[in-house]
């Protein structure tokens, strides 16, 4: 059987942070899946591979060199010397920061200068067409390739979406044969998990943009400060139609959004095609996820930089697609922790996002491949236990009792999340940190007094407007992956009636339900041979006091 593997990249952002361990790892990562790939090989950057065009040249000659030159070299280091390698624009290429205008053209001219001869860029000015066929790809992949610049908002102070046109995807020819066609882009189709609610990050912008996003912008347009309000791509209802119209199975490849994820677009007429779309996670950046899911704007301003240290941040990655006798497509995405020093054990893990086989027009789901981590199951039970007791003020004082059982170390850090003004009490707290150590294989307990809401009245009083929700949660993080991860929650009282629970995938974000039991007066979850580094979280509707 033959194949060929993509390896799609996205969301770089050099010149964002400086973080020399991600990139070493990143090489390692990318290597070592290269590596394993029986056929031939190419890779697919779409989009945001500079943070700004506004940086100075020089600096930003220099960040692109070494990133393209650090991929020939991985590639070569696997044996796949010369492998093509494919660059399109993003949002953060063509506007400073990604959103604010002038729209430039000039970086895309520079980077496909310093890039001559080590890769292919893809990138139209205002008055050219936006989809080209890709032959370096094709020739590789055995099926037609589309890259399409999707940028294109040359006009406005603001914005960090795009455009989808019609005639751009029609004027390809892209309509003689019957193969299977890709097609690579920057921005998104449909809403990806978490980010479709997400508040615009301004932590490391000026005070200005900072005040525009976070307080203007939302009392003008509802959601104002919210992502996706000012990043989709115009048009992209109708491409969609256009592609399915194709008569042919799709797969569209983006970034943007900075999670992975995958969904298939499933043809409403026997003549039509059905869409594959897979999003890449950001390769350079780290995001941030909130361990109980609150926006930070739920704390005073004074407590947002303590806040983000205790959130956990999922790990930089990039998508593996397999395509076997144009047949077969499976994609799964590679996670590389960011910080781990060049003669350590690299810490890697593939995680299935789709397998589909093509029937005709269609795409046909499949078993996914399941990638085990070489860190898993290493914990034997990981658990912690809520106790909720009524406290002044429209709140519950939690008393979390945790027990790890298993692995290799001595003793367990993790985050803890507390509302702002929560105290929290306990032996082994990190105050600065926000961090709880405890002693592997001995229940060690701490204590939120005020740290949970109770009450609807005090959760919307906390809130603003746009971001209130009736709900609250506690929940378990479970790192390495436990043969079994339990969650228990006590004395919520009436409010046992409304649980319910699910899992979080923290490095998708993708989120599921989960079975609760009620026993004892306790809520209850078990989740039996959990994957690392998941979420688990019993939610409750608030009292209506």
């Amino acid at each position: 059987m033959s194949s060929a593997t993509l390896l799609h990249l996205s969301d770089v952002h050099l010149g964002a942070d400086d973080r020399p361990l991600l990139w070493e790892n990143f090489s390692r990562a990318l290597s070592k899946v290269a590596s394993e790939a029986t056929g031939p090989v190419a890779v697919a950057v779409t989009g945001d591979l500079i943070d700004t065009p506004t940086a100075r040249a020089d600096e930003l000659e220099r960040l692109v060199r070494g990133f393209v030159g650090r991929i020939a070299s991985a590639l070569a280091a696997a044996g796949h010397a010369g492998a093509p390698i494919v660059l399109l624009p993003g949002n953060h290429d063509r506007r400073a920061d990604g959103v604010m205008a002038p729209w430039r053209h000039r970086a895309m001219r520079l980077i496909t200068e310093w890039t001559a001869g080590a890769a292919t860029v893809v990138a139209a000015d205002e008055h050219q067409p936006l989809a080209t066929c890709v032959r370096s790809l094709e020739q590789v992949l055995g099926m037609n390739v589309v890259a399409y610049d999707s940028t294109h908002t040359v006009a406005g102070f603001i914005s960090a979406g795009g455009l989808i046109r019609v005639e751009d995807l029609l004027a390809v020819s892209i309509h003689q044969n019957d193969r299977p066609t890709l097609v690579l882009t920057h921005h998104h189709l449909v809403p990806t998990p978490v980010t479709d609610v997400g508040v615009t990050d301004t932590r490391k912008k000026g005070l200005l943009k900072r005040v525009l996003v976070g307080a203007v912008l939302p009392r003008a347009v509802s959601f104002g400060d919210r992502e996706e309000l000012f990043m989709t791509a115009l048009g992209a209802g109708t491409g969609l139609s256009a592609l399915a119209a194709l008569e042919r199975p799709v797969v569209v490849l983006h970034g943007h959004k900075h999670y992975p994820t995958a969904r298939l677009m499933a043809a409403t007429t026997p003549r039509d095609g059905d869409v594959l779309i897979a999003s890449a996670g950001s390769l350079g950046l780290l995001e941030p996820f909130s361990v109980t899911g609150r926006e930070p704007d739920d704390e005073p301003a004074s407590d947002k930089s303590a806040a983000q240290t205790r959130r956990l941040y999922l790990w930089p990655s990039f998508n593996v697609l397999t395509f076997n006798d144009g047949v077969r497509l499976d994609i799964s995405t590679c996670f590389f922790k960011p910080d781990l020093p060049s003669q350590s054990v690299p810490q890697t893990q593939r995680q299935a996002l789709a397998a589909v086989q093509r029937q005709g027009r269609r795409w046909v789901p499949r078993t996914r491949r399941r990638h085990r981590a070489p860190y898993e199951k290493v914990i034997d039970r990981d658990e912690a236990v809520y106790a909720l007791t009524s406290a002044p003020g429209g709140y519950w004082t939690a008393t979390c009792t945790r027990l790890v059982v298993g692995g290799p170390d001595a003793t367990v850090s993790e985050p803890i999340d507390p509302l702002a003004r929560a105290q929290v009490i306990g032996d082994g707290y990190d105050e600065r940190h926000g961090l709880f150590a405890f002693p592997r294989g001995v229940p060690s307990s701490y204590a939120l007094e005020r740290g949970v809401f109770r009450t609807v009245a005090e959760r919307a009083r906390r809130a603003r407007a746009d971001h209130f929700s009736p709900f609250e949660s506690v929940g378990l993080i479970v790192r390495r992956g436990a043969q079994l991860a339990r969650l228990e929650v006590r004395g919520l009282g009436p409010s046992l009636a409304t649980c319910f629970a699910s899992r979080t995938d923290l490095h998708t974000g993708e989120v599921r339900p989960l079975r609760l039991d009620k026993t004892g007066g306790a809520a209850i979850v078990e989740l039996r041979e959990c994957p690392a580094r998941r979420l688990i979280r019993i939610h409750w509707q608030l009292e209506a006091g």
